[in-house]
């Protein structure tokens, strides 16, 4: 191989690259959102996702105190 990973797939992307590709969901399917600014600011859904993609990352990652935290920490501040 060439060094990357090609496997397709959810789990296979970078957390950046999907937290892009739900923003651009969010600013197309809603006619209440303005930006991706708004989306990134405002959206406790938004955040709350991306939350748990770090928390899981930590967690596969042998960090499990701090995904742990991370999750606490998401659910007492949106209420998720």
């Amino acid at each position: 191989g060439n060094g990357k990973d090609e496997r397709k797939g959810p789990g296979t992307g970078s957390i950046a690259a999907a937290a892009r590709r739900d923003l651009e969901a969010i600013v197309e399917r809603d006619p209440a959102c303005p930006s991706f600014t708004h989306a990134f600011c405002f959206f406790k859904g938004f955040q709350g996702l991306q939350a748990q993609r770090v928390s899981h990352w930590l967690w596969g990652h042998g960090r499990k105190i701090l995904a742990c935290k991370i999750q606490s920490l998401i659910s007492e501040v949106y209420g998720m």
